[in-house]
């Protein structure tokens, strides 16, 4: 195993598998959706569900922000640290991708307006109705997740404790709820923009901050206390999945302001608190926290990978479906995600590291400076 950059200290195992096997579950989701091979019955929740891993991913980055950052508060300067390291974790790996999509469009004949590529090299195509998806496949997320980087410094010196916190994210889930349906009523642009505004889904972060707090909470208390807390999360977990999967709620994924989405939410939630007090060994084990370690690289990655395999897919579900039906779409995810795999090893260790090895140099030599300058 390749040694992590995350230092040891730092790391929660658990979580960190939860954002490999949501990363993961993506691949899966666009492999259906995007070629349009079929899924055997038994399978069916990968086309319906496993798009939620977005959501687990916007949980876990506010959950793992708050972790990173939370020390720092206070420290001179650590908003500009902070927002250092959060663009240069970004930037390589977006800018890369949304080179190579660009050359790829261009040499199909297609174009951009240069508006646009500024939209996107600045980061802020979420503001823009129609622009929102980003030039690069699936970087939607990355608009939305750059906004809330930067509200993030004045929510930590806004918030105060657990209960503001759920406030807070109470309100900005009422709100989100109250915008998507106004945004839906208006159809055409808006309603397509609808799912992807960056207050839609401001809520979803929120609860990230949520399951930080209670974290924090549950490493405070009596090891009694600790064993009841998380009783009651794993109660929360497995009794919203069941409910969720027992397609009693099923109604709920048709109604404009998509409550089935916040229930997740909430669930994930939970089980991000638990995992962090009580990490699992499933969760926890090496595989997992690979995949988490360059799950940005295989978000980022995965749709181009998917595109370009999509002739050989097909022609493999061609091949095997005669023989095993509709369960050829095992063999074709296997191959897809091997291939991503490799690829997104590579470009973590070639583009991210560096990346990330930059942002720390560039705070170095920033505090160097200060301190020259405060000596003088």
């Amino acid at each position: 195993m390749i040694k992590s950059e995350i230092p040891a200290r730092r790391l929660l195992t658990a979580t960190h598998g939860l954002r490999g096997l949501a990363a993961l579950s993506v691949v899966l989701f666009h492999l259906h959706h995007l070629t349009g091979l079929a899924l055997p019955p038994a399978l069916g929740f990968i086309a319906t569900h496993f798009g939620l891993g977005v959501q687990l991913f916007f949980v876990l980055s506010a959950f793992s922000l708050c972790y990173s950052t939370v020390d720092s508060i206070g420290r001179e300067d650590w908003v500009r640290d902070y927002l250092i390291k959060r663009y240069f974790r970004i930037a390589p790996l977006f800018y890369t991708m949304l080179a190579a999509w660009v050359t790829l469009f261009t040499l199909r004949g297609v174009s951009f307006e240069a508006s646009n590529l500024g939209l996107n090299v600045l980061m802020i195509y979420n503001f823009v109705p129609g622009k929102h998806e980003s030039v690069v496949a699936a970087g939607w997320t990355i608009g939305v997740e750059m906004l809330f980087y930067l509200l993030l410094p004045i929510l930590l010196l806004t918030l105060r404790g657990l209960w503001q916190t759920v406030a807070f994210a109470g309100l900005a889930l009422l709100i989100g709820t109250v915008v998507r349906i106004q945004l839906v009523a208006a159809g055409g642009v808006l309603q397509q923009y609808a799912p992807f505004s960056f207050v839609v889904s401001l809520g979803v972060f929120a609860l990230g901050m949520v399951a930080f707090h209670v974290y924090r909470r549950g490493l405070e208390l009596s090891d009694t206390a600790r064993r009841r807390l998380l009783l009651g999360l794993a109660t929360v977990v497995i009794g919203l999945f069941a409910a969720l999967a027992s397609h009693r709620l099923n109604p709920l994924a048709g109604l404009v302001w998509r409550p089935d989405i916040f229930i997740w939410a909430v669930l994930f939630t939970a089980l991000i608190a638990w995992q962090a007090l009580a990490p699992s060994r499933v969760l926890g084990a090496a595989p997992f926290e690979f995949a988490g370690e360059r799950s940005f690289s295989i978000y980022l990655i995965h749709p181009m990978v998917i595109f370009g395999l999509t002739p050989v897919n097909k022609g493999l579900y061609a091949v095997l479906e005669p023989t095993v039906g509709a369960w050829a779409f095992i063999a074709c995810a296997m191959l897809t995600l091997g291939a991503v795999l490799v690829i997104s090893m590579v470009a973590y260790r070639l583009i991210e590291v560096p990346g990330m090895h930059l942002g720390r140099l560039l705070i170095t030599r920033l505090r160097a400076a200060d301190s020259g300058n405060a000596g003088g």
